[in-house]
């Protein structure tokens, strides 16, 4: 057995620093996401709604883990796929979501690709309504709230996007969607739009 190396802090000698060969990870907080999923059967859910996409590949990753990866990978700050290289290397997180393994970033935006209009439309109201019998009765109602933001674009050529309001940066082109929203139950149920209001440049 092999002894560990343990080291006192120069400054709080009471703290101390120790090294050891087991696997550790700084997203260890992720198995609470997981068991919520499983309490309230997700991969189920998913595998229902996705069942139909399959993949033939011999190294394939089922489309139920790489659309639950999907969902991990945003509740740990992922903001683009390439961020979800910094999952898939890490040895734990498979351990962690009990999946055979983390997608890489390509994996997950070939899957997404895959999808057309009618199928993110299926897809997105079977998970909401999913999401919403998850809640508990509201007697009053519920209350539908429409809203609108900014989605400012950096770059030439990106699509849709025309130069109208933009409070923070006046004269860039941006997406101006509509956005309704259930306030009770604080669920997002429609984005309409991405273009901005004004005029061609």
């Amino acid at each position: 057995m092999k002894r560990l190396i343990t080291e006192s802090s120069p400054l709080y000698p009471r703290i101390l620093f120790r090294f050891t060969d087991h696997p550790i990870t700084v997203w260890a907080g992720v198995i609470l996401l997981r068991v919520y999923f499983e309490w309230v059967g997700l991969r189920q859910e998913i595998a229902q709604v996705v069942g139909e996409f399959v993949k033939r590949s011999n190294n394939q990753i089922a489309s139920v883990e790489v659309m639950l990866s999907w969902f991990y990978g945003l509740a740990l700050g992922a903001s683009r796929f390439e961020h979800f290289t910094r999952y898939r290397r890490d040895p734990m997180m498979k351990v962690l979501l009990g999946i055979a393994r983390f997608p890489s970033p390509d994996t997950v935006r070939r899957f997404f690709l895959s999808f057309n209009y009618r199928r993110v439309t299926e897809v997105s109201e079977q998970l909401m309504r999913f999401s919403l019998n998850q809640r508990r009765p509201i007697l009053l109602g519920h209350t539908l709230d429409l809203d609108s933001t900014v989605f400012c674009r950096y770059g030439e050529k990106q699509e849709g996007s025309l130069k109208g309001y933009n409070p923070k940066k006046p004269g860039r082109p941006s997406h101006h969607p509509l956005v309704a929203f259930l306030s009770e139950a604080r669920r997002v149920l429609c984005v309409v739009g991405g273009i901005a209001f004004g005029q061609q440049p």
